[in-house]
């Protein structure tokens, strides 16, 4: 961000304060939606471990991310990836 600043001559505080106005969302908050969705989207496509995506999304404190999962969306990893395969499962016998 600072280096964002400094390309544009700008103070990191003017830069953060144009990007809430244009997103509605700090910084901070829609690099933390992107790394969410992109777990999201690795749980409901892959067979990696939920240990594994808390890596390869860039969060560094495994109860964090299981703290702000629940609250964007509602239901913990674990759950999400149950409900999935219950869901797969279902399709292919009906």
């Amino acid at each position: 961000m600072t280096s964002l600043a400094e390309m544009l001559d700008k103070a990191p505080n003017y830069i953060s304060s144009i990007y809430k106005e244009g997103t509605g969302k700090s910084i901070a908050q829609s690099i933390l939606d992107t790394r969410l969705d992109k777990a999201r989207e690795l749980l409901l496509t892959t067979d990696n471990t939920i240990s594994r995506i808390i890596e390869m999304t860039g969060f560094m404190n495994e109860s964090n991310f299981y703290k702000n999962f629940k609250k964007q969306y509602g239901t913990t990893p674990n759950n999400l990836k149950l409900k999935n395969k219950v869901i797969e499962v279902n399709l292919f016998e009906a």
